[in-house]
């Protein structure tokens, strides 16, 4: 199964970055977009102008950050690498503290502030308040 170029030369696979060898396995059919993961599907819509960065949510585009190398996990603040860590599933929530639950919650938009008790609301405004 020799994979040509235009030119009648044949590529060296290890030569290829993981998107150029993705798309020659698409464009021969031997791999369909259903087997691939989602940061691998972004960076091939990315790099045929099909998306934009502004399209991706805020856990995509760190996640492509990070598998380019552009970011370092001890750039994102607590509250994006526990959602990174949760997407992943190397973390669950019966692991996180009562705040950072909260925390995540509201980033997520799943409660509001008027959901929360006096204490809760004020701990939470402590924590974000600390992070700054």
């Amino acid at each position: 199964m020799p994979f040509t170029k235009s030119a009648g030369r044949t590529p060296k696979l290890d030569k290829l970055n993981p998107i150029q060898l993705i798309r020659i396995l698409l464009s021969q059919s031997q791999i369909t977009l259903d087997k691939l993961n989602q940061i691998q599907l972004i960076r091939i819509l990315l790099s045929q102008s099909l998306i934009t960065l502004d399209k991706l949510n805020q856990i995509q585009l760190i996640r492509i950050l990070l598998s380019q190398s552009q970011i370092t996990l001890d750039k994102l603040n607590q509250i994006q690498l526990i959602r990174i860590l949760l997407s992943q599933s190397l973390i669950t929530l019966d692991k996180l503290n009562q705040i950072q639950l909260i925390r995540i919650l509201l980033s997520q938009s799943l409660i509001t502030l008027d959901k929360l008790n006096p204490i809760q609301l004020k701990n939470v405004k402590l924590s974000m308040s600390s992070t700054k």
